[in-house]
């Protein structure tokens, strides 16, 4: 294999050297998201929580979200 020209070398070390850096940023913004999410559905979660418990409680009153609106319900 013939070798290459010094400039060839230092372009390709430079080619490698910012694709790395990209990849680099590229994951950290990844995990970022990642994180991001993972708050966010933990944020869902602990509403749909708090819900679902004022839901029970309405219900124990005599009451239950039907659809869209509110209904009384025998007990």
């Amino acid at each position: 294999m013939e070798k290459w020209p010094e400039e060839r070398v230092a372009a390709y070390k430079s080619y490698v050297e910012k694709d790395t850096k990209e990849i680099e940023k590229l994951e950290a913004e990844y995990q970022s998201l990642q994180n991001s999410l993972r708050e966010t559905i933990e944020r869902i979660q602990r509403i749909e929580n708090i819900r679902n418990n004022h839901r029970a409680e309405l219900y124990i009153q005599g009451w239950d979200f039907k659809g869209s609106e509110w209904v009384e319900v025998d007990k």
